[in-house]
């Protein structure tokens, strides 16, 4: 299982450059921007964000089982990376 392999892993990698359900990068038009995820999800996954253009850390994360959306306050393009993680 996961937790008794643990100790072999030593990284993780979408294999791709572009944006995945695991992880990547989007830019928020008029403070919000939405990732659809590939696959639907049988419940909502975890996921977090960081905000690259500045140290502002007053924005939103939410999911659904098919999607991500990051808010944020102001109406400037912001960069975000993502990391998301199924429950399933």
């Amino acid at each position: 299982d996961c937790v008794s392999n643990m100790s072999a892993l030593t990284s993780i990698a979408t294999g791709t450059t572009s944006n995945t359900d695991l992880a990547g990068i989007v830019t928020t038009t008029n403070g919000t921007v939405t990732y659809t995820f590939a696959k639907a999800n049988a419940s909502a996954p975890i996921c977090t964000a960081a905000n690259t253009t500045d140290n502002n850390t007053n924005f939103q994360v939410t999911t659904t089982t098919t999607s991500l959306t990051i808010t944020h306050g102001g109406l400037t393009a912001h960069t975000f990376y993502y990391i998301c993680i199924r429950r399933t």
